[in-house]
């Protein structure tokens, strides 16, 4: 079904004939034969087909004269500026009267777009839906040993962050010698390399980089510093780490806090994702599960500075209600940001044994989240023994700049090894 959304605007037109109106009867006249009603006053902009995130859209923008018809003379370029996060395309072209302008929204929600061009403006109206997720042509990307039984990684690889670096992709996930989703094993950091975006990976080094976590959240920062927020296996205590040789190996700083124990997070943390501003200050989210069996996850978050204070750890996004996909669970999240817009992603569960699926959360800053009106965005395969039997959680997001991002997630099997999956807009 096409849609197409428009509003003309003919404020310069009117503006023009009332200011004549106000002069003497000579000036009317002048005023009335320089604008002619064949002469362009407004823009319109439609779209072509359904809005969609990360989805290249056509957009019609046209000028229109005092008749509502389309001014054929008229030549120029409009500048495009969106209201709700951006348009991938900021300047296009008019000719005859009509141009068109493909590129892509990165916002889901209702979309105003203000065009302009010679004094002439016009306005847009774009519901965005959210991201279609598309998986890759192999079931997963990247998998554990699984012929060697006592091999550190034939649990399976989850959990990670993935870090774009001269041309490689980077990618850092927790990983376990026993089925790394069944039991809670002990659980180390792996570091992986794909030269392909994210098609295939090879260990480098063969072994594990960081011993003893419940999940890392890895950035680079301006100053070229590999920078690692670890979660402690055991006290429950968030530590930064920096790496000079790009991820390889990591010395640990004197920067660190405490979780604390609250009722929300009695039962456990763990997957942090982690913010730094220039500024210095830092946000963490992470998971939090109460003491309940089986155990009821929120997703938290944690706000100071190394070197400053840190304040207390709070619910930042909460189960949903009842019948929700994520009415008894919400946890994993992946944070980033692209341009002033935060993004999130998380696993949810309808019951404490439910297989999860992923969601979608969009933010102006970072601190109250809407949550999108399609999730679940990404749901498992249906079907006994498939990959993702289990489900899917463990998202992990990847930005190159000037790219649309990359999605992978934990595919998790009957037999509990998860096996991470790559998906695109």
């Amino acid at each position: 079904m096409r849609f197409i959304y428009a509003f003309a605007f003919l404020a310069l037109w009117l503006q023009a004939c009332g200011g004549a109106e106000e002069g003497t009867g000579a000036e009317s006249e002048a005023s009335g034969d320089a604008i002619s009603e064949n002469a362009a006053v407004a823009l319109t902009v439609s779209a072509l087909s359904d809005v969609r995130e990360y989805q290249d859209v056509t957009l019609r923008v046209e000028a229109i004269d005092a008749q509502g018809q389309r001014d054929e003379s008229y030549y120029g370029e409009v500048s495009i500026v969106v209201s709700r996060g951006q348009f991938s395309v900021s300047i296009g072209q008019i000719e005859a009267g009509v141009g068109e302008v493909t590129g892509y929204f990165d916002r889901e929600g209702m979309v105003l777009m203000d065009i302009a061009s010679d004094g002439m403006v016009g306005q847009g109206s774009f519901p965005v839906a959210a991201a279609t997720w598309i998986r890759g042509p192999t079931e997963w990307v990247m998998s554990g040993v699984v012929n060697e039984l006592n091999h550190w990684t034939f649990g399976g690889f989850w959990d990670g962050s993935i870090v774009p670096h001269e041309g490689e992709w980077v990618g850092f996930f927790l990983a376990s010698n026993s089925p790394g989703l069944d039991g809670n094993p002990p659980a180390v950091m792996s570091r992986l390399v794909s030269s392909d975006e994210g098609a295939s990976w090879e260990l480098d080094p063969e072994e594990p980089v960081l011993d003893e976590t419940r999940g890392g959240s890895v950035f680079l920062q301006e100053d070229g510093t590999w920078v690692l927020w670890s979660l402690g296996e055991a006290d429950r205590t968030l530590s930064r780490f920096t790496s000079n040789d790009l991820g390889k190996t990591w010395t640990p700083t004197d920067c660190s806090v405490s979780l604390g124990n609250s009722v929300w997070n009695a039962g456990g943390v763990e997957s942090p994702s982690a913010w730094e501003s220039t500024d210095g200050s830092v946000r963490v989210w992470f998971t939090g599960a109460d003491s309940n069996t089986p155990p009821r996850r929120v997703i938290g978050l944690i706000q100071g500075s190394c070197g400053g204070e840190w304040g207390n750890p709070v619910v930042a996004i909460g189960m949903g209600s009842t019948g929700a996909w994520n009415e008894s669970s919400v946890s994993s999240p992946v944070v980033w940001r692209e341009g002033s817009t935060w993004k999130m992603m998380g696993a949810g569960r309808t019951s404490g044994t439910a297989p999860p699926s992923l969601g979608y959360w969009t933010s102006d800053d970072g601190l109250v989240w809407d949550e999108s009106p399609g999730n679940p965005v990404v749901s498992r395969t249906i079907g006994v023994g498939t990959w993702d039997a289990r489900g899917i959680d463990f998202p992990a997001i990847i930005l190159p700049e000037g790219a649309k991002p990359t999605l992978f997630f934990s595919g998790i099997p009957s037999d509990w090894r998860p096996r991470m999956v790559r998906a695109a807009p």
